[in-house]
């Protein structure tokens, strides 16, 4: 027997490959795909007929997916206004900021010829809107200038706390994790929202 669209199967035969229990939805060559008979009755269609209601489900739920997905990508859970690092670590990351970026950024992280201000509005204009993950990526990556990767996660994951410290950004109760995928949850924002 030919898979027909539309037709209901209710017990295993060998045109159905063992499936039972549903409609099938489309045939292509020998295979047929098929539709649970509990969806059917959910949504009451005749799948015989009404080929833009066949077309019609996979298209909302795909836009329903990938809208779920699009505002989930763009809104992490935390900011940087919420205490996502501790005193400790910004101080720990104080002494390791002096020693390996103070010479190109300087003291008060204003920047140089070639290094881009770490605080106040340059900072933000920089990094507003982005995650502290994009941030910790770009120091991991790209610094310091001379020996670029050199540092450990845990020593960028320091330098980046007191570069959250010094643009006055509260300490919490939970070190800043040194993982970029944990670090993507949180937002750099200019302002408390």
């Amino acid at each position: 027997m030919v898979p027909v669209a539309g037709k209901r199967i209710t017990k295993p035969s060998d045109s159905n490959a063992g499936y039972a229990g549903g409609v099938i939805v489309s045939v292509r060559g020998a295979r047929a795909r098929m539709l649970p008979l509990p969806v059917c009755r959910l949504i009451h269609w005749n799948w015989k007929t009404d080929m833009k209601k066949r077309l019609f489900i996979p298209i909302i739920l795909g836009a329903m997916f990938a809208s779920f997905a699009v505002v989930r990508a763009q809104s992490p859970g935390k900011s940087v206004w919420d205490g996502v690092y501790t005193e400790e670590q910004a101080a720990k990351g104080k002494d390791l900021y002096s020693t390996h970026c103070s010479s190109c950024h300087s003291d008060s992280m204003e920047g140089g010829e070639m290094a881009p201000a770490l605080a106040g509005g340059g900072f933000s204009s920089n990094w507003a809107g982005l995650t502290a993950g994009d941030l910790f990526d770009r120091i991991r990556t790209t610094m310091p200038l001379n020996t670029p990767g050199k540092l450990s996660r845990e020593v960028n994951a320091n330098i980046l706390a007191y570069i959250f410290k010094f643009n006055a950004f509260p300490a919490g109760t939970v070190e800043l994790s040194q993982r970029s995928e944990y670090l993507k949850e949180i937002r750099i924002d200019a302002s408390k929202k």
